[in-house]
């Protein structure tokens, strides 16, 4: 007798996301989901690890496109073709990329354990902080390394 496979979904990130067309302007609702079969088809398609987070160092349109297409398979198969690819690419311009950017790293920041996400979350607001002191003219403290997922915690 064969098993049946029963797919288990990690957790996933409720993301609307505004587009205009002919018809106007509509809301289309995503759940972005960062399972390894999602990580596994960014790094296939972009050369590049989120395991290690230094991708969000070098996003560009390509690999934020392929972010946000992976991160959607889970919940959303048909759009899993080259096609479904380029019509989730044709919803996204200049004036939302930052949109789908800031939801494709919120949604893999959640997929992660809690330790991990306050250490990205605690490296992400000293690079604020970094960037603000720097524009009042404030000399600035010798900055930390980004944390990654794969960044160790110190003892």
């Amino acid at each position: 007798m064969a098993a049946t496979l029963k797919l288990r979904l990690t957790p996933n990130y409720p993301f609307t996301l505004e587009v205009e067309g002919d018809a106007g302007r509509e809301m289309l609702s995503f759940r972005l989901c960062y399972d390894f079969n999602a990580l596994a088809l960014i790094e296939e398609k972009t050369g590049w690890s989120l395991l290690t987070g230094a991708i969000f160092n070098h996003l560009t349109a390509g690999i934020t496109l392929t972010m946000f297409w992976a991160g959607v398979l889970a919940y959303h198969p048909e759009y899993a073709t080259d096609a479904g690819r380029q019509v989730l690419g044709s919803m996204i311009t200049h004036r939302n990329a930052a949109v789908v950017s800031d939801a494709v790293s919120e949604a893999f920041i959640k997929s992660l354990p809690d330790d991990q996400q306050a250490r990205i979350r605690d490296a992400a607001e000293a690079a604020r902080k970094a960037v603000e002191a720097k524009a009042r003219g404030e000399e600035l403290a010798a900055p930390s390394p980004l944390a990654s997922p794969a960044t160790p915690v110190a003892a």
